[in-house]
């Protein structure tokens, strides 16, 4: 009986054994998603409001004839753009003018130097006869010829020489001669008109959409009168306020419950603009979202199927009943899904969380 009992004992060892064995070799049951295919972008709130037309006007810089007018009502322009040329005549004239001027005051500033000269040899003039006839008396009174002829013809000179004095002007009595200011002046006109001359082109300082040009070429323009407007915003745009906004954006305006696809058409200061689309609401509060960045016709995983640690960026791939590590490339993501460029296929079994799993281990997908 006690054999008995021994060799049932053994058989329930055996059996416990094997039934142990069976629960260690069963594949573990984990979370996997398939890759599948699509698009991704990353949007970004904008402020959508709808345009009331503005206006500004474009005024001359300078004064002159039109010679040619290069827009027209309806044309659009950008800040830089050409509007009209001036006719160069009137500057031509100008600048003659101001050239005469320049050289009369070269001419009179020639004159100021040669009486300055002769004002100089004059008074060295008197001061050598003066020097001389004061000498010659000194030396006669000196020889007792005080009472002679020749002593009254000394004095005599010395008195010509002193009434040729009174008449002179010398050096230091010449008012002296300063066109420093005017010099700068003149020159600084010639420099501009020159200038001008070399390039008689008006430029627009606005943006937008010429509504009304004042002159016709031939006509004379005045310094800051207006030769055209421009309507800087027009009632078929809408305006958008946001960060990161740029050109050729998709933007996406939803009014009462729908939603309608625009483009960043033109950007100016910062501030976005889009064509209001044909049947656009005129009222109503708008919800507007601007695409950042997208990606067409990738390979799509949720972000928490991929890992990365000094190996790079990979994923677990459920390859049967085995687990295998396989290196990926990822691009943008939108929070809850990343684009894989690189290293997976459409359909294909990923694991959530592949930092937990070992290359190798055996798996089955989690019904």
């Amino acid at each position: 009986m006690k054999k008995a009992w021994i060799a049932a004992g053994l058989t329930l060892a055996v059996v416990g054994a094997g039934a142990l064995g069976v629960v260690l070799n069963r594949p573990e049951q984990i979370a996997v998603t398939a890759v599948s295919r699509g698009g991704l972008e990353r949007t970004a709130a904008v402020r959508v409001e709808r345009v009331v037309p503005q206006t500004a006007e474009i005024r001359a810089g300078q004064s002159g004839v039109i010679e040619t007018l290069l827009v027209e009502r309806g044309n659009a322009v950008s800040v830089g753009d050409s509007l009209a040329v001036f006719s160069g005549d009137s500057l031509e004239a100008q600048l003659k003018e101001v050239e005469q001027e320049l050289s009369a005051l070269n001419v009179r500033a020639e004159q100021a130097a040669r009486e300055q000269e002769a004002a100089q040899a004059a008074q060295k003039e008197y001061e050598a006869v003066l020097s001389e006839a004061v000498s010659a008396a000194e030396s006669a009174q000196e020889l007792a010829l005080s009472d002679t002829a020749e002593y009254e013809t000394l004095n005599q000179a010395i008195e010509a020489a002193n009434a040729a004095r009174a008449s002179a002007v010398f050096a230091g009595e010449v008012a002296p001669y300063d066109d420093t200011e005017e010099r700068s002046r003149l020159n600084a006109q010639i420099e501009e008109l020159k200038a001008r001359l070399n390039d008689r082109t008006v430029y627009s300082t606005e943006a937008g959409k010429v509504v009304s040009v004042g002159f016709e070429e031939g006509q004379t323009v005045l310094e800051g009168e207006v030769l055209a407007t421009v309507e800087t915003e027009s009632a078929g745009e809408l305006r958008l306020t946001g960060t990161g906004l740029r050109l050729g954006q998709t933007l996406r305006a939803t009014v009462n419950g729908k939603t309608w696809e625009l483009s960043v058409n033109r950007m100016e200061g910062g501030v976005g603009y889009a064509k209001t689309p044909a049947g656009f609401p005129q009222s109503g509060d708008i919800e507007g979202v601007v695409v950042q960045e997208e990606a067409k016709e990738v390979c799509l995983l949720p972000i928490e199927c991929v890992a990365e640690d000094d190996g790079g960026e990979y994923a677990m791939i459920l390859e049967g009943s085995v687990l295998r590590r396989r290196a990926v490339t990822t691009g943008m993501d939108d929070g809850t899904t990343v684009a894989v460029t690189s290293g997976v296929g459409v359909g294909e079994q990923a694991a959530y969380f592949p930092e937990r799993y070992a290359d190798g281990q055996r798996a089955e997908s989690k019904q």
